[in-house]
Formats: C-alpha cells, structure tokens, sequence
C-alpha cells in the first residue's frame, strides 16, 4: 500500500522537474502567431512588451498616491514654472540694459564733465593783467617812456579772474633787452629763450583773494636809460622784454599745483605805449603735487 500511495506523488514530481517523461515542443497558436504578424507589419519589436502610455499611469499614480506626494508634485511645478519665467525676465532685463548702455554711457560723460566744468568755473584763475614801465615823474605832452636817466623798469601786475582764493602764490619774474635781427623784407627775429628760474628765484605772494591783485616790479636793463637807448627801443632795433613764471593752488584741490608763464614786450606805438603778448612762452598748466607756502 505505500508502494501504491507513493507512486503517484514520484509521477508528479517527474512532470514539475521534467524528468520521467519525454519533452513536449510548445507549439505557437494561431491568434498568437496573428499578432506577431500584425505587429512586425506595424514597425514594431514583435518581442518587446506592450507598453503603457504614460497618462494612464499618472491617473493611476494620481488615484494612489498621498496628499504629500501630490504636493511635492505641484510645489515641483510651480519652482519649473518659476525657473522658466525668471530666466526669460532675465533675458528681457539683460537686452534693455544692453540697449541702454551707450546712453548711460553718454550720461555718464556728460556728467562727469559738467562736474569738471563746474569745477574749473569756481575755481582761482591767477596770472598777469597790466603791464607799463614805470616813469620818475608826469610824461609831458608827446613825450614817451622811458625818459632819459630812468631806470628801465616794468611794473607787472597780476589778477585773481577766479571765484576762489588763489594760495600761497609763488611769482619768480625777470626782465632783459634782446636786439632785433631784421629779413631781407623787414621780418623782425629774435633770438629769445626763455629763462630758467631757481627756487632761489620765487617770491611768496601769499593768498590773493577774488578780483584781488599783486605787484611785481621788474628791472629790465641794470643801468639808467640813455638818449641812445631809447631811439633803440623807439625805432626800434631792440625789444624790452619782461618774462615769468608763477605757481599757486585752490581751495578745491589742495594736492595740485597751477602754474602759469608769461613772456611780455614793450610796443612803443601810439599815444600810449605798452606791453604786448609775445607770441611764446605764455603757457599754464596743473602739477601733481601740494602746494605749500615757502
């Protein structure tokens, strides 16, 4: 009886393992064997797997899934939506500023040089003004300077033009006679440089406050001026000659120096003879560094 009993379980186990038995070949039927058919005609693997468009499964996520998981979803739309608007608001924001950017330029310019402007409008202008030979008593009618047994001398003033004190003025001045070398058409040539002035040299103006004025008396020839000396300068075949060069500062920048130079000529023309602006030598300028009372 146990022979009996265990010989159907021995039989069984032989079909799972596939032993006892002979192989059996699976034979495909004909709705499958139609299906592949129809889905090699369509293009498609006919060994992939059926696949499952992508909406059904979100309904199916969307039905199971939990409150928390639906808003992380909607929180992640909302930052992919934020992204995307920010970056393209960038874009427009860097296009107009781009466009912008040669009129701020030109703004920009256009400020910073009415500052300037500004600045040079307020500031100390100091130089010469008034330039005559000094005389030791009242010319008669029709008489010219200089007379004879005079000293040749000039006196040179100089004018603060500006809206600010011009500091610690520093004038050094000198004065020279230069003969005339005369063309082959009556052009007139100088020989002239003009002069190298040591610190030795300077004299301290002080501070000259606006439209306010100094003096300078300069003598151009050493010795007393003769009857012969001024048919020289009347004819003329010499000039008289009155040259310098001053430094000062103002009160809107302290750390630069103003320089100036000038370089005059006596012109005995007229009922009134004066000095006139030779044409070099009259120059001005800025330097970089303080100016100091010395």
């Amino acid at each position: 009886m146990d022979q009996k009993k265990r010989k159907p379980e021995q039989q069984n186990t032989e079909r799972k393992t596939g032993k006892g038995g002979p192989n059996v070949a699976i034979v495909p039927t004909a709705e499958s064997e139609k299906n592949r058919l129809k889905g090699a005609e369509g293009g498609g693997n006919p060994t992939d797997l059926h696949k499952v468009s992508r909406w059904p499964r979100f309904k199916r996520w969307l039905f199971t899934a939990t409150s928390a998981e639906v808003g992380m979803f909607l929180l992640t739309l909302v930052i992919a939506g934020s992204s995307i608007y920010y970056t393209k608001y960038a874009k427009r924001q860097w296009k107009v500023m781009r466009d912008q950017l040669p009129e701020l330029q030109k703004s920009a310019t256009a400020a910073d040089l009415n500052a300037r402007l500004a600045q040079l409008e307020e500031r100390a202008w100091f130089g010469t003004s008034e330039t005559s030979l000094i005389v030791s008593r009242k010319l008669k009618p029709g008489e010219m300077p200089p007379l004879e047994g005079d000293f040749l001398e000039a006196k040179v003033e100089f004018l603060n033009t500006g809206k600010t004190p011009a500091l610690n003025v520093r004038i050094a001045t000198n004065g020279f006679v230069s003969p005339i070398t005369f063309g082959p058409n009556g052009e007139q040539y100088i020989g002239l440089g003009f002069p190298q002035f040591r610190e030795s040299d300077y004299q301290f103006g002080g501070n000259v406050p606006p439209n306010g004025a100094i003096f300078r008396k300069v003598r151009i020839w050493p010795q007393k001026v003769t009857k012969g000396n001024i048919i020289q300068l009347q004819k003329p075949t010499h000039r008289a000659f009155v040259a310098g060069r001053g430094t000062y500062c103002d009160v809107s920048n302290p750390e630069v120096t103003h320089w100036f130079t000038f370089c005059l000529f006596y012109f005995p023309v007229g009922d009134t003879p004066s000095f006139a602006v030779y044409p070099q030598f009259n120059d001005l300028g800025d330097e970089k560094k303080p100016c100091h009372a010395k």
